[in-house]
């Protein structure tokens, strides 16, 4: 009988206990460590933030670190809390070829906490991240979109496989229990995208759940429970109950020629990445800068941005989906800000918004994921047309920022808690880790947060 597919994926996962993952990779595992520590920094100054301090009171005492409290608690409430917590600003990473997927904020949390119990080198931290997006990477591309379009949030229903898989790696499991783990994961994967109409709040412990999950099925492997080793295939497994389309052969193909981790796209502003393609689809031009001489904007964009077309969200944290107010803010404040502390300005941003409408063009469908292709039509009250249009978006691999760029973003949140100098050594103890055992004064420098 040929193995089931998570058991080749595990299979290959596990070599690199002794072996090591090529030089660019582990780069990229460590701009992704740094984009992660900009987005939980970032995360403590969100609104969600105070509610998961009340929350770490009641957690048990522990070993593993929670950013902004001078206690430690257990792995699975340290990596519950700091993934709720980098996720909740929309300034952490994608993976591009799986809709909805936030990798870093499901599997870094998870990577950190398990690696502060264990007291493991940071040179395994790289290799366990670099795992972790593999194997959700992987997973989660096999059923997208249509894992999307079935109205699934996959930082919830895929990155808990990421979690687990890093855990996994890190307690060195054998090939049998890490399979064990991935299949215990399958069974504890959940969110949908019904917040887009309300009550965003729940998506940031979708990627909370998909990190505590997945260590917590990690434990229970290594404690002896199992699961079925075919549960992706299997008839009534996770792909048929999951997706309506999916293709099982895309988790195998090219494996050890090409690294999930190096499919990721970055951010810049504090919003949902499907709108990074409208926005800078936008005709660079003065006229967007004077809102009253537009007529109407027209967007055209594929299936899973056309729904976040919102004209009136009600708080700053639904704008972050909305298409319309993104556009509308940048075209009155040339960025996206929160216009929501005054009324009349919030009026004129909805106003503006109702100018600007929002439509699926099926070529660009067809081209989702591996494509993010949008045009955008300005129409002027003197009847000129602005055209723009962008296939990727600033961030994605093939125009990707520069590792300056990135390490920029941890520098402005830093900046932004008054804790700017603690950036060149938290930069130059990720720089070296894989050189050296830095775990513990990597920790201490998060702890001054």
């Amino acid at each position: 009988m040929e193995p089931a597919i998570i058991q080749t994926l595990v299979e290959f996962c596990c070599q690199y206990y002794d072996e090591e993952f090529p030089a660019e990779v582990i780069k990229e595992a460590k701009v992704s460590l740094v984009d992660y520590f900009s987005a939980l920094v970032w995360g403590t100054t969100s609104e969600y933030y105070a509610n998961l301090l009340q929350y770490a009171k009641s957690v048990p005492v522990g070993n593993s670190s929670i950013i902004g409290v001078d206690f430690k608690t257990s792995a699975t409430e340290a990596a519950f809390i700091n993934s709720v917590v980098s996720h909740s600003m929309e300034i952490d990473d994608i993976h591009l070829g799986t809709a909805g997927l936030h990798p870093g904020v499901t599997i870094i949390p998870s990577v950190i906490a398990i690696a502060e119990e264990l007291g493991t080198s940071g040179k395994d931290i790289l290799k366990a991240i670099v795992v972790g997006y593999e194997v959700a990477g992987r997973i989660g591309k096999a059923l997208s979109p249509s894992h999307r379009y079935r109205g699934f949030h996959a930082t919830g229903t895929i990155g808990v496989f990421g979690s687990a898989a890093a855990a996994a790696f890190l307690k060195k499991l054998t090939p049998e229990k890490f399979t064990h783990a991935l299949s215990l994961a399958a069974s504890q994967a959940g969110g949908t995208f019904a917040f887009l109409t309300g009550g965003v709040g729940v998506k940031y412990l979708h990627a909370g759940n998909s990190s505590k999950n997945g260590i917590q099925s990690t434990i229970f492997a290594e404690l002896g429970f199992t699961g079925p080793t075919n549960f992706l295939e299997h008839p009534e497994g996770f792909a048929q109950a999951y997706a309506s389309e999916f293709n099982l052969k895309l988790i195998l193909e090219g494996l050890g020629e090409s690294f999930e981790i190096l499919d990721i796209f970055r951010k810049r502003y504090f919003i949902c990445g499907h709108i990074f393609p409208s926005i800078e689809a936008l005709p660079a031009n003065i006229y967007l800068q004077e809102p009253d001489k537009i007529e109407k904007i027209e967007v055209y964009t594929y299936k899973a941005a056309s729904v976040l077309k919102n004209k009136r969200p009600a708080n700053f944290a639904e704008a972050k989906f909305s298409i319309p107010y993104c556009i509308s803010s940048l075209s009155h404040f040339k960025g996206i800000e929160d216009c929501f502390k005054d009324k009349e300005i919030l009026e004129s941003i909805y106003r503006f918004s109702d100018k600007i409408h929002v439509y699926e063009k099926d070529e660009y469908t067809f081209g989702f994921p591996e494509k993010r292709r949008t045009c955008v039509n300005v129409f002027l009250k003197n009847k000129d047309v602005l055209h723009g249009h962008v296939e990727l978006p600033k961030g994605t691999p093939d125009n990707p920022y520069s590792i300056d760029e990135i390490a920029g973003k941890l520098k402005s949140a830093l900046e932004s808690i008054g804790k700017k100098e603690i950036a060149k050594s938290l930069l130059g103890c990720i720089e070296t880790m894989d050189r050296q055992g830095i775990l513990v004064s990597l920790m201490i420098k998060l702890n001054k947060i």
